[in-house]
């Protein structure tokens, strides 16, 4: 891609969240930048886009969330 520069052959990681399980699905960005990532943990978690180390909160359930 022209005037891309050397950023595009690597990408960065911002911030990383732990899950207790595998994801395997793309995360889903909603309103006011909240992050929604699901996890083979059964839970659904809501993290805030500037502070990683805490999610906003987490559903569980008796499901696979994919």
């Amino acid at each position: 891609m022209e005037g891309c520069g050397q950023s595009c052959g690597a990408a960065n990681a911002v911030w990383i969240y732990a899950t207790g399980g595998d994801v395997r699905s793309s995360p889903t960005i909603g309103a006011g930048g909240v992050v929604y990532v699901g996890s083979n943990d059964g839970k659904l978690s809501a993290l805030d886009p500037c502070d990683s180390s805490r999610a906003l909160c987490s559903y569980h359930g008796d499901y696979t969330v994919s």
